[in-house]
């Protein structure tokens, strides 16, 4: 009688509003763009992108992330993490490639891996040691 419904895309857009507060974990199949605050921990199968005006505080996890606001605490990145101008990371960061513009600020440790699984192990360690 009903149609199933497709599995979500990749390419679906999640966008966390500049006037939106989310109190909780949020997990996205798709690509996601944050440009209000998110309160908790932020996983997403596809790329993600915050905004100047975004923040984040929790661990977050992404394929690819790109940083013009604000994120505080673990940031686990398959691929490449770029912290643009304006852009502040505190906490520990994980990831394949990285790249910060003039004017980008990264406050705390970072280490570049090959094997995310291993990453998480890893940092599940330095959370407990903080």
């Amino acid at each position: 009688m009903f149609a199933k419904s497709p599995a979500p895309s990749a390419s679906v857009l999640t966008v966390v509003s500049a006037d939106a507060a989310i109190e909780g974990d949020l997990r996205v199949a798709g690509a996601l763009r944050v440009d209000g605050a998110v309160f908790g921990n932020v996983t997403t199968e596809g790329d993600m992108s915050v905004g100047p005006q975004g923040r984040i505080l929790g661990e977050v996890r992404a394929k690819n992330l790109s940083v013009s606001g604000r994120i505080d605490r673990i940031e686990h990145v398959r691929g490449h993490l770029y912290v643009r101008r304006g852009g502040l990371l505190r906490g520990h960061a994980r990831y394949m490639t990285l790249q910060i513009e003039r004017g980008g600020v990264m406050d705390g440790s970072t280490s570049r891996t090959d094997d995310l699984a291993e990453a998480s192990e890893e940092d599940d360690e330095y959370a407990a040691a903080e």
